[in-house]
């Protein structure tokens, strides 16, 4: 099973680029079924081969970096105030 190209090699940018935190799910034990439509397929094939897992890590890395960015913006609009 591989990645549809079309999805994997940019195919619709919003979807491609939208955050999926996984951390959460080790951190919370949550389920999959949770996350957007878009995250469950990476999370699902991640260890089928090399691409599936390339999709997983940047997906969690963006969710990552996103997640950071957005606390750190909050904290600062709080202190600023």
């Amino acid at each position: 099973m591989e990645p549809d190209d079309n999805f994997a090699e940019g195919g619709n940018l919003k979807i491609l680029h939208s955050p999926c935190e996984f951390d959460l799910l080790r951190a919370l034990q949550g389920s999959i079924d949770y996350f957007p439509k878009h995250c469950q397929p990476i999370f699902q094939n991640r260890y089928v081969n090399e691409q599936w897992y390339r999709l997983y890590r940047t997906y969690d890395a963006e969710g990552f970096v996103f997640g950071q960015f957005a606390e750190r913006l909050r904290r600062y609009e709080f202190d600023s105030v």
